[in-house]
């Protein structure tokens, strides 16, 4: 075998290599993003105001409403957080909190089901003093045959 064949069959198995490495890549972000949009049960991220009233996300299925049962909403104190769900049977449910403007670090809240078939639980969240901070509080909840979720948005001063 002379060098112009040896260079030939290199670059042959490097395009080879090239085109089933891309082949991979295209099926892998395919799948990734079929299963990331199939968990959640709205691709929109729902803006709340706990001051004015509950937030809600409906859909073909039914909803799903998250509140916070205190009198003052805001950083630094307990908040009573209540999840209720129509049309849906959770077993099991929790809420992991990001900052917007910035890390906040993890905060994470395992939900308690109640016997009405709400879940509930109490979590503090961090803040700034004389700053508002947005948070999104990314809802997780597993039935018998799934697990789903749901982002609400909401501020605290």
């Amino acid at each position: 075998m002379n060098l112009s064949n040896t260079h030939l069959t290199k670059s042959i198995l490097s395009g080879l290599l090239i085109i089933l490495l891309a082949t991979i890549w295209w099926f892998s972000r395919q799948q990734l993003t079929t299963v990331t949009q199939s968990n959640y049960l709205s691709s929109e991220t729902v803006t709340c105001d706990f001051s004015q009233h509950p937030c809600r996300i409906e859909n073909e299925h039914g909803s799903i409403t998250l509140n916070i049962d205190n009198k003052i909403i805001q950083s630094f104190e307990p908040l009573a957080f209540v999840l209720q769900y129509t049309g849906y049977s959770p077993i099991e449910a929790g809420i992991e909190f990001q900052g917007i403007e910035m890390f906040m670090g993890v905060n994470l809240l395992t939900l308690k089901k109640q016997q009405d078939g709400t879940f509930t639980g109490i979590h503090t969240l961090p803040g700034h003093s004389n700053m508002s901070m947005t948070w999104q509080a990314l809802i997780t909840f597993k039935d018998a045959d799934s697990e789903q979720q749901v982002a609400f948005e909401f501020e605290l001063d």
